[in-house]
């Protein structure tokens, strides 16, 4: 894990975006001493002066940026997964990972539509050019900057997401305590993916320990 600084964080939805003083998310990330759930505050501007000031992961955790309705389930169900999607392209195209290339994500709901979107960002970067105006290298290799929960509710779908990203990017998730969680966390992965003993001691705790820096 290496650094993570920031000049200015929007939040983004609604009428008051704002910009919020680097002060606040520092404070957050000292208090937290290994990481910070970024919350509404995904998208960031780099400073690269600071950029040796703290050493912290992030928890993506985009809010209503998506508007899907006024239902609370359609929310759950499609917004947030997208939400996700869109908080993680704003750190690729936006230049934030090539701006920290020591920052490390964790993108919930295995990663929300972001794998299932790969071939039409990838395409997008190479004929559109402000998709290249940031970003550095291809999307692609930016999936492995990030860290993805289990929490697809598909052994099929997290199957997919371990054959693209690795089995040493995906971490045990469980939503707890809401009720798009898991009940049992571990059986997804103990029960329903075949997987080798490595890679599943990697998902269940190795890879956490690794990002938390508790090893």
């Amino acid at each position: 894990m290496h650094v993570l600084a920031v000049h200015r964080i929007h939040r983004v939805g609604g009428d008051d975006d704002a910009e919020v003083p680097v002060g606040r998310f520092e404070a957050r990330a000292q208090d937290a001493g290994r990481g910070v759930d970024a919350g509404e505050d995904h998208r960031v501007d780099p400073e690269p002066a600071a950029q040796d000031e703290l050493e912290v992961g992030v928890a993506e955790r985009a809010e209503s940026l998506l508007a899907v309705d006024d239902d609370v389930a359609r929310v759950v169900e499609l917004g947030n997964p997208f939400d996700t999607a869109i908080a993680a392209a704003h750190l690729v195209f936006g230049g934030v990972l090539d701006s920290l290339p020591g920052l490390q994500v964790c993108l919930p709901h295995a990663g929300g539509a972001l794998p299932y979107l790969v071939g039409r960002l990838r395409h997008g970067q190479r004929v559109r050019p402000e998709a290249r105006q940031r970003a550095r290298r291809p999307f692609t290799a930016y999936l492995r900057r990030f860290t993805y929960d289990t929490i697809s509710h598909s052994p099929e779908a997290l199957r997919y997401l371990v054959d693209l990203v690795g089995a040493d990017r995906v971490m045990l998730g469980s939503d707890f305590c809401f009720d798009m969680g898991y009940a049992r966390p571990r059986d997804i992965v103990t029960r329903q993916l075949r997987l080798s003993a490595a890679d599943r001691a990697r998902i269940l705790g190795g890879n956490a320990a690794r990002l938390l820096r508790l090893r």
